[in-house]
């Protein structure tokens, strides 16, 4: 028997309910004094994804502001119930707890959650003042699809998606691989240096919590991903953006060059030498870079 998932951050672990998504928990810590605006951390989306994954810049932020860090849905503390997991889900939960964060937020999002985050700020610019992506998903410049071959596409991954589920060994497969053995293995794809023996524990605890399998298996039917989403989202960004990372066995930033050479409110950094988990190997850089950041976006 798995025991209970404890929290991942040293803060108050509360709760949104309701919504299209069911539960959201979130974290929360520090105070907001007006003239610092909130923070709100979101982590990934892989078989092991949680908050935990945001844990180096959750402290010395809360130092500073209020900082939030959203476990999203299928992850953590939040409901994980056998749903379909889709874009258009991840965006209105995102939205739906931003609107309770007092203020436009500055928004920090890890990898898949960048495309998400990204989204709702197309949608709801009144919700985010600023965007940190760090290493994330989608900076691929490749021409537009038209809108059937999205529909194809998108029906495709959901045709994988019910075959994975629909196997009799799903559950086994998922098992073996959130085992200790295949944890380690991916963390140490998304480090340089060995990976902190807390974040490879919890880890492996969130992912063996009741109806872990279900947001993963739409991830790796690559159900998730939004269509050509540096035209149809980064490139339509009016926020301020900074986008921090090095190499990555994951994504791909072939498309970078292109979008800051097009957009003057996009910026990047290579934070090196580091992979898509680079603000656990360089929390302090990250955290200066993005005060700096920050400070401009603000004037």
């Amino acid at each position: 028997m798995t025991p209970a998932l404890p929290p991942a951050l040293d803060a108050p672990l509360r709760a949104l309910e309701g919504g299209v998504a069911g539960r959201l928990a979130y974290y929360v810590a520090g105070r907001g004094d007006g003239a610092r605006r909130p923070v709100v951390l979101l982590h990934s989306v892989n078989a092991a994804a949680s908050s935990m994954e945001m844990r180096p810049l959750f402290a010395p932020l809360a130092r500073e502001r209020a900082t939030y860090a959203l476990d999203l849905p299928g992850f953590g503390h939040s409901d994980r119930a056998d749903r379909a997991y889709t874009p258009e889900l991840y965006r209105e939960a995102i939205a739906r707890f931003l609107e309770q964060v007092s203020g436009p937020a500055d928004v920090v999002a890890l990898s898949l959650g960048a495309e998400f985050a990204a989204a709702v700020a197309l949608e709801r610019p009144e919700l985010v003042k600023s965007l940190v992506l760090l290493s994330p998903s989608g900076l691929t410049d490749r021409p537009l699809r038209d809108d059937a071959t999205v529909a194809r596409d998108r029906a495709a991954a959901r045709r994988r998606h019910d075959r994975l589920a629909g196997l009799p060994f799903a559950a086994g497969l998922f098992r073996l691989l959130v085992s200790r053995a295949g944890i380690g293995l991916f963390m140490r794809q998304v480090f340089v240096q060995p990976p902190p023996p807390e974040l490879l524990d919890y880890a492996w605890r969130t992912a063996h919590q009741p109806g872990a399998h279900h947001a993963p298996f739409w991830f790796v039917s690559f159900a998730l991903f939004t269509p050509d989403v540096q035209r149809r989202v980064y490139e339509r960004l009016a926020q301020p953006v900074l986008v921090l990372h090095d190499t990555s066995t994951n994504v791909r930033y072939d498309g970078l060059p292109a979008l800051l050479a097009r957009r003057a409110n996009w910026e990047a950094e290579r934070i090196a030498p580091g992979r898509d988990l680079l603000h656990w190997e360089h929390a302090d850089r990250v955290v200066a870079r993005m005060r700096e950041f920050w400070g401009r976006a603000a004037r």
